[in-house]
């Protein structure tokens, strides 16, 4: 468990306030690139992110108005930009998060990166509500019965949740031949749109940025990011219903391209020097 900290004084705040009304701020913890990925796991599928006993770091991009609106108001509702009726992806790990955006350079809707804090109890309660996006034997055992709960999941009055499981990848971009990356989609879950289930969000699109030239001057040596370890799941019949595991057992990869392909073999040139 952390460490406790006695708060220090500080008399132009008022730390009598309740907790329910008075928001946390938080910062991300970060460490090198080249040390934080002999931390992860080499292969499987694994819950990967930044988290504490109270919170789970997720991430997503959005244009500037719907970015800075909920940095401001740790919400979404209430942004005129924002369509609650559409689903939101979220990612706990950073670097999916930089290949989804292209490190805020994809496109004008996802030039605004948000770090979300979620209470740790709401994260797996979003676990808990999650069908998987294709028909999974060793999950739902018949097409049939797979079908049914995607359609009980669409009229359920919590909302809709997705699950994905999608190759990592590194900071240019390569995909990872054996490690997979969860996203879920969200879809009217009212308490995450809402702020119920949020601590806090932060804009880190300055932070991106100045990542960002650090890969395209291929200095991954002086690439920092987010601190990501392996979220355990405690319950087993939610890992068997995530499908978590240390092995793949399908072939959904996407094949790299050429260019990707030597990015992959330089880099293993590279960790043998």
């Amino acid at each position: 468990k952390r460490e406790k900290r006695p708060r220090k004084k500080n008399h132009n705040q008022n730390w009598w306030q309740p907790m329910a009304t008075q928001r946390q701020t938080r910062t991300l913890e970060t460490e090198p690139y080249l040390e934080a990925k002999s931390q992860w796991p080499d292969c499987g599928r694994h819950i990967q992110g930044q988290y504490d006993d109270d919170t789970v770091v997720v991430y997503q991009a959005y244009n500037p108005e719907i970015g800075r609106y909920a940095a401001e108001h740790k919400k979404f509702i209430g942004c005129p930009s924002f369509s609650p009726t559409r689903m939101t992806w979220i990612k706990t790990n950073f670097l999916w998060m930089m290949y989804r955006c292209g490190w805020a350079e994809k496109d004008k809707n996802q030039t605004c990166v948000l770090a979300i804090w979620l209470k740790r109890a709401a994260f797996e309660e979003i676990l808990s509500h999650c069908v998987h996006s294709g028909f999974k034997e060793d999950v739902y055992g018949t097409k049939e019965e797979y079908n049914k709960v995607v359609t009980q999941s669409k009229l359920s009055e919590y909302g809709l949740v997705r699950l994905q499981w999608d190759p990592d990848h590194g900071p240019k971009g390569a995909p990872h031949p054996r490690r997979r990356a969860i996203q879920l989609g969200l879809k009217g879950i009212q308490s995450f749109i809402n702020g119920e289930y949020i601590v806090d969000i932060q804009d880190i699109t300055d932070f991106v940025a100045e990542q960002r030239a650090f890969v395209k001057e291929d200095r991954l040596d002086l690439l920092q990011v987010p601190k990501e370890r392996v979220y355990d799941i405690e319950s087993p019949d939610l890992s068997s219903l995530l499908r978590i595991g240390d092995s793949i057992d399908d072939n959904r990869l996407k094949r790299p391209t050429t260019e990707e392909n030597l990015e992959i073999v330089s880099k293993k040139l590279e960790d043998q020097s």
